[in-house]
């Protein structure tokens, strides 16, 4: 069965528990024309990080199964207790202006988070939006603020279209698995940019200030020691603990969409940190502006790292990219690192031009 839910201007608080909670059914939520609609648990605090190793579960507003969210009105949702929207199965976004603020997730999905249109605006003391399987952005705006993950998915980030703008964040785009096959991302973190790490370590693409400390500055990789890569305007990408085995093996595929990177010190713009590795990375189009950090390549290897295969095809719009100080490469191995075959537009051989 489906519920179907019309806010026109409803305003819902309850101090103790969740604003809104729906038990069985799918429901289908549509914001009225011009409504703004309110819904709030607990009561008003400061949203700040969150360390808790407590699962966050519920919200103020709660779907226990699929969620749909529609319209062209205006969703407020402030969970001062725990999560702000949570929905225990998938949730679907298609229109609307919607903002969530929690202590915990802003955006918390057992199964699969899909957006296609609307706008979504989250501050959260833990991630923007966590989901236990994927996400999938095939459209709308996204504007994040959030003091752990800006977006967290256990298994794929697919990101097809739409503009995401992280503000803030520890890690910015976190997945087993990230592929960006077109859109616009902006990304600010304190730790990795990408992340396909799960939940541990970290990759980074390009990143903003940045302490330049070798203790795991990355660009678009992964860090064995939990990098902190500082981000400009762009993607990052995979990796995956030693420790860990999983069906998605870490891969980091751009096909399209505008990328801007800059690796912090030692550290790749696109590729893995000082001490780092990263898996596979496929270009194949898209166009690509990027720096790589002193010591360290722009695509490939950090210094003292290793990256696997890098294969950019003659596809790509554009690629413009500067190596760091004293650094070997622009595309393959950093100082004192490693790496896999590379291949660019069919031709084999580490790129040492820089810019190229």
């Amino acid at each position: 069965d489906i519920v179907r839910l019309i806010l026109d201007n409803a305003s819902v608080t309850n101090s103790t528990g969740p604003a809104f909670y729906a038990e069985n059914g799918q429901v289908s939520v549509y914001l009225a024309d011009g409504t703004e609609n309110t819904f709030i648990s607990g009561t008003k605090t400061a949203t700040s990080k969150d360390a808790s190793d407590d699962d966050a579960t519920g919200g103020a507003m709660v779907f226990k199964d699929d969620a749909v969210i529609s319209g062209n009105g205006t969703l407020n949702i402030s969970g001062y207790i725990n999560n702000g929207l949570h929905a225990s199965d998938s949730l679907y976004i298609y229109s609307g202006n919607i903002l969530s603020s929690a202590v915990k997730h802003a955006v918390k999905v057992n199964d699969t988070f899909y957006i296609e249109g609307g706008s979504l605006d989250l501050t959260s003391g833990q991630d923007g939006i966590h989901c236990e399987d994927s996400a999938v952005i095939s459209g709308g705006t996204l504007t994040v603020n959030a003091c752990d993950d800006g977006i967290h998915a256990e298994n794929s980030v697919v990101v097809n279209a739409g503009t995401i703008d992280i503000v803030r964040s520890n890690e910015g785009i976190e997945g087993r698995q990230i592929t960006v096959n077109n859109g616009e991302i902006f990304i600010v973190s304190s730790d990795d940019g990408f992340n396909a790490n799960g939940s541990s370590g970290g990759n980074g693409f390009g990143g903003f200030g940045g302490n330049g400390q070798k203790e795991g500055k990355n660009g678009f990789g992964r860090d064995k020691k939990g990098g902190s890569p500082d981000t400009d305007n762009s993607l990052q990408t995979p990796g995956s603990t030693d420790e860990e085995s999983t069906s998605l093996m870490p891969c980091l595929t751009i096909n399209g969409g505008t990328i801007t990177a800059t690796g912090s010190r030692y550290a790749a713009a696109i590729g893995s940190s000082y001490n780092g590795n990263c898996g596979p990375i496929t270009i194949s189009g898209g166009a690509i502006t990027a720096t790589g950090g002193e010591w360290a390549t722009v695509i490939g290897s950090g210094e003292n790292g290793t990256c696997g295969d890098i294969t950019i095809t003659n596809t790509v719009s554009a690629l413009q990219l500067t190596k760091g100080d004293r650094a070997p490469n622009s595309i393959g191995s950093g100082d004192d690192a490693t790496c896999g075959t590379v291949t660019v537009c069919g031709v084999a051989g580490e790129i040492a031009e820089s810019p190229y």
